[in-house]
């Protein structure tokens, strides 16, 4: 075969590969919004059927989705080791939300991970890259702690800015010290926002521990207050539906970062 022949044959072949990726895609795509009709109906099985197959041909929103069914027995038997395989290959797709989740849990040592703090301080940093303030705020406490990573005042601080400009309350106990120094002014105190921000953690810890399936919008309407409900008869609180301070707590020791709670 002479050069010219090789090129269009190699040409050809690229074409090929790349027509068969997207089929790929569209196809994954396409099982993902069967799987979102199926989840929503409360057929579940059939929901993690369509899911699976959408995972196995790529998205990475359907295998963060099989990876909660999977580690939260949500309508399935539960399968904690193949849970995290597929959380892991989500967050390798820069999934936001699965590179959060994976960086919380070897954390802790969750799920039959080894705690692995340099790990879990780079996905959290992945995360918080790609927007996600729990992790900034998780990041911040990290740093100015020492609890996980080399104590840093001046990347805890990075960080905590960084949350702050996002719209969240920074620590009580870092407001007024070198920590914020690098922030030109504080926003003003709003009490209206301050509960969003809160719902918006709430909604985030809750599906996170597969409890919350719809959007993150800090918005307390009946999938939240629901979410809410079931969290606290399973930490044997008072089940009340309210987003307080108790809960919060509890959010985080159930997330297996309990220093997290002096944050709230």
């Amino acid at each position: 075969m002479n050069c010219k022949n090789l090129t269009v044959g190699l040409g050809l072949l690229g074409c090929m590969l790349l027509a068969c990726g997207c089929v790929k895609t569209v196809k994954g795509h396409y099982y993902n919004m069967q799987a979102d009709q199926h989840y929503y109906g409360d057929q579940k099985q059939q929901a993690f059927y369509m899911y699976y197959k959408s995972a196995e041909n790529g998205v990475a929103d359907a295998q963060y989705q099989v990876a909660q069914m999977l580690l939260y027995a949500d309508g399935i038997s539960s399968n904690p080791v193949e849970g995290m395989q597929w959380l892991e290959k989500a967050a390798a797709q820069d999934h936001v939300e699965a590179a959060r989740d994976f960086g919380l849990y070897l954390l802790g040592g969750e799920f039959g991970y080894a705690r692995d703090t340099v790990r879990a301080v780079r996905l959290l940093e992945q995360a918080a890259g790609g927007g996600d303030s729990l992790s900034m705020l998780t990041l911040g406490y990290l740093y100015c702690s020492g609890y996980g990573a080399p104590r840093n005042p001046d990347t805890a601080a990075y960080w905590y800015r960084l949350a702050a400009e996002n719209g969240e309350s920074i620590p009580v106990a870092w407001k007024e010290t070198q920590f914020l120094a690098g922030i030109k002014k504080l926003p003003k105190f709003d009490p209206k926002a301050e509960r969003r921000q809160r719902i918006k953690r709430a909604q985030t810890g809750l599906k996170t521990l597969g409890y919350y399936k719809k959007t993150i919008d800090g918005l307390a309407g009946p999938g939240t207050t629901k979410a809410v409900k079931r969290f606290q008869k399973d930490q044997q609180i008072e089940v009340n539906g309210t987003i307080d301070m108790v809960l919060m707590r509890h959010l985080y020791r159930r997330i297996l970062f309990d220093p997290m709670k002096r944050m709230m």
